[in-house]
C-alpha cells in the first residue's frame, strides 16, 4: 500500500492526490513565496551584519581624525555660489 501525502488547510488532513488542480497551483504558489522570504530574511540578515560592521569601522577610522570647524570665511564662501544661483535665477526671469 502505497503512503499519500497529505497537508493541512483550515486544521483539516487534505490528500493531495484527492485535491484539484487549482488548489494545488495555490498550495505551490505558497509555498514558493514562502521559501522567497525566508530568502530575502537570510538577505537582510546579511546586509544588516554588513551595516554594523561597516560602522564599526567607520568609527574606528575616525578615531584621531580631527574635524575642522568652519570659519566665518569658509561659511560664506559655501553661501555664496547659492546667492549667485538666485541672482542668475531673477535676471533669467525679466
Amino acid at each position: 500500500m502505497t503512503e499519500q501525502r497529505k497537508i493541512m488547510i483550515d486544521n483539516q488532513e487534505h490528500n493531495l492526490a484527492d485535491l484539484p488542480q487549482e488548489v494545488l497551483v495555490q498550495i505551490n504558489n505558497l509555498r514558493v513565496t514562502e521559501q522567497e522570504i525566508a530568502r530575502q530574511e537570510s538577505m537582510l540578515a546579511m546586509l544588516r551584519t554588513a551595516q554594523a560592521a561597516y560602522g564599526q569601522k567607520l568609527g574606528e577610522a575616525m578615531k584621531g581624525v580631527k574635524v575642522k570647524k568652519p570659519t566665518e570665511k569658509n561659511a560664506k564662501a559655501k553661501a555664496a555660489p547659492k546667492a549667485a544661483v538666485k541672482a542668475a535665477d531673477k535676471s533669467k526671469k525679466h
